[in-house]
C-alpha cells in the first residue's frame, strides 16, 4: 500500500515540475514580444490614461514586459 502512495506523489510531482518547465520555456519564448511591444508602446505612445501618467510613476520597460507575458501563461495552459 504505502509503495502505491509514494509512486502516485512522484507521478504527481514528477507532472507538476514538468508544467513549471513547460511554462518558463513560454515566459522564455514570450517575454522577447513583450519586451518589443513594451518599447513599442513608450515610443510610440498610445493615447488614453496610460499615455497620461508621468514617466516616472510608469514600471520600467522589463517590468512591464515580464508582467505581460506572465499574465498570457494561463491563458495557454486553459
Amino acid at each position: 500500500m504505502a509503495s502505491t502512495d509514494s509512486q502516485k506523489h512522484h507521478y504527481t510531482d514528477a507532472r507538476h515540475r514538468g508544467e513549471r518547465r513547460e511554462a518558463m520555456y513560454i515566459f522564455c519564448l514570450l517575454y522577447p514580444f513583450c519586451l518589443v511591444a513594451s518599447i513599442g508602446g513608450r515610443l510610440f505612445r498610445r493615447r488614453g490614461p496610460a499615455a497620461l501618467q508621468p514617466w516616472a510613476a510608469r514600471p520600467s520597460i522589463f517590468k512591464e514586459a515580464k508582467t505581460a507575458a506572465a499574465s498570457c501563461i494561463p491563458f495557454v495552459f486553459w
